[in-house]
């Protein structure tokens, strides 16, 4: 399934208004896909379920020019800081550039975005969460490892133990600053 839909579509089936209320709205640019100089372009945009709607004015909500599935979505992350408030989502192979109005505009639309996304199962998880030294995810319905803990240099102390969990990256072993490893009552298929 493309991630984003023909415009027919999108007016028949699934407009912005017909089915569940907004999460957000509000400008941002978007990197244009097409052409050889790729050039940002100012584009308003609707978040709603799963769904991000892709306007070029915020009067004309009835005619979205794209949406992108973001239950299709892999990576969903900010970019460099040269970037100006930019971030990244990939789904089904292709890269879609963003950058908001401020840091604080990108860090919400990350949030909002990382909720339904699959990048992001682990909806309740916040990134600072990630980061302290001992990261307690007992009892969380888990089902997937949360791969954003692999970022963290300092992390001493990870329980995992109670959740949904069939099994565990091989990249764990770069928490090489790790002491305690909980990962009891879950649901992992150990082979030998």
């Amino acid at each position: 399934e493309m991630c984003i839909r023909d415009r027919w579509y999108q007016r028949r089936v699934r407009g912005p208004s017909s089915y569940m209320s907004q999460k957000a709205t509000g400008w941002l640019f978007k990197k244009s896909q097409k052409g050889f100089r790729r050039q940002w372009k100012k584009r308003w945009f609707v978040l709603q379920g799963s769904d991000l709607f892709i306007y070029k004015s915020e009067a004309g909500e009835e005619n979205p020019l794209g949406v992108i599935d973001l239950k299709q979505v892999q990576t969903c992350e900010s970019l460099p800081e040269k970037e100006n408030f930019g971030f990244v989502l990939v789904a089904a192979a292709k890269e879609y550039q963003f950058r908001a109005l401020s840091e604080n505009g990108r860090n919400s639309w990350l949030e909002k975005l990382k909720v339904f996304s699959s990048s992001s199962e682990n909806v309740d998880i916040k990134d600072a969460e990630l980061m302290l030294k001992e990261v307690n995810l007992t009892e969380r319905g888990l089902t997937t490892f949360p791969m954003g803990i692999l970022k963290n240099t300092e992390l001493t102390t990870l329980n995992l133990s109670q959740n949904k969990l069939r099994n565990i990256p091989e990249e764990i072993g770069s928490l090489i600053t790790i002491k305690k490893l909980n990962l009891s009552y879950n649901e992992l298929e150990v082979s030998f």
